[in-house]
């Protein structure tokens, strides 16, 4: 901690993690919080005439600046490399949105890979926060000119029971 700011601090993305006595991991609740309440400051430190421009942002430390997500606020570093805020509070602001819809087609090589990725990526971001109800349905279609012989699709289909599936049916 320097000057009451976490030097590195993280949320809402992945960071690289060095396992020694200077980790401190915070509670997400805990660092929505604090994040808040630090662009609150840099704001109001931003807004004053006296400011030399020499503050720091949350982050900054040796090895550079690490962009901070996450709490209602997106924070991006343009081409010029200054920092930039939107607020909800804002009189331009846009009506919320409040629902996500997303579809993904899957390699069936990759598709393990691919729907980790999937969970790490984007559903993460909203699972981290509190209030968000997040369902995921997954849907397989498979075909074959040949035809299924009857071992594969028993298979299929009591695989498809003990996994709890609502729908599995073989069509002509």
């Amino acid at each position: 901690m320097d000057e009451h700011r976490y030097v590195g601090f993280s949320y809402g993305e992945r960071a690289p993690l060095i396992m020694d006595a200077s980790l401190l991991l915070i509670e997400p609740i805990a660092a929505a919080v604090y994040l808040k309440a630090q662009r609150a400051a840099e704001a109001a430190a931003r807004a004053k005439p006296t400011d030399s421009g020499t503050g720091s942002r949350v982050g900054s430390g040796s090895g550079g600046g690490t962009r901070v997500t996450g709490a209602g606020q997106a924070s991006s570093v343009g081409e010029t490399g200054k920092e930039s805020y939107s607020t909800s509070g804002s009189p331009t602001a846009k009506p919320a949105r409040k629902q996500f819809y997303g579809s993904i087609e899957l390699d069936p090589i990759l598709a393990k890979k691919q729907f980790a990725d999937l969970v790490d990526e984007v559903i993460a971001q909203f699972t981290m926060r509190t209030g968000v109800k997040v369902r995921i349905a997954v849907e397989i279609q498979a075909e074959s000119a040949g035809g299924f012989d009857d071992g594969l699709r028993r298979t299929v289909k009591e695989n498809c029971n003990v996994l709890k599936f609502k729908n599995s049916e073989f069509e002509e």
